[in-house]
């Protein structure tokens, strides 16, 4: 075999490797938790667009289970979040520790109440982390939350 001939053996190789790592790495946030698997952390990342949340705007944020349980929660006013700007990850108090299997199929919901008037526009990510290390999600894009549209509910996934 030719140095070439190895060279390209090499890395043709290397690429099946990589596409293996990259192909087990893709799904593994998708796969389901394993038995028994129960809810011990759980954050929230906000990235706010073009208009700003107000300091005295009042954000609360639960996580339900498909039975409607409150799993996770966080209330607080955080502060003035700039436009165009990220803030979090916040850590959500733990209510329940819902398993993987009831909170694959739950909901998100965040809620602003507004001292006066205030729109804030954002994305949100919440991240879900599970007793054996695995995890579930909510990705919200392109939110808009007002004193006239105060609250918005997304789906886990």
């Amino acid at each position: 075999m030719t140095a070439r001939n190895k060279i390209a053996a090499a890395v043709a190789a290397l690429g099946l490797i990589t596409c293996a790592t990259l192909t087990s790495a893709g799904t593994a946030g998708a796969a389901p938790a394993g038995p028994g698997a129960v809810l011990t952390k759980a954050t929230v990342f906000f990235h706010t667009n073009n208009e700003d949340k107000d300091d005295d705007t009042h954000v609360t944020l639960w996580v339900r289970d498909k039975n409607n349980t409150t799993a996770a929660f966080i209330s607080n006013d955080f502060a003035h979040f700039d436009d165009n700007s990220d803030n979090g990850p916040y850590s959500l108090q733990i209510t329940n520790q819902s398993s993987w299997d009831l909170l694959n199929q739950g909901t998100s919901t965040i809620r602003i109440d507004p001292n006066g008037h205030d729109t804030w526009r954002f994305d949100i990510h919440v991240d879900l982390m599970f007793s054996d290390g695995s995890h579930l999600s909510t990705d919200g894009f392109g939110a808009s939350l007002s004193q006239d549209r105060r609250q918005q509910t997304w789906g886990i996934a």
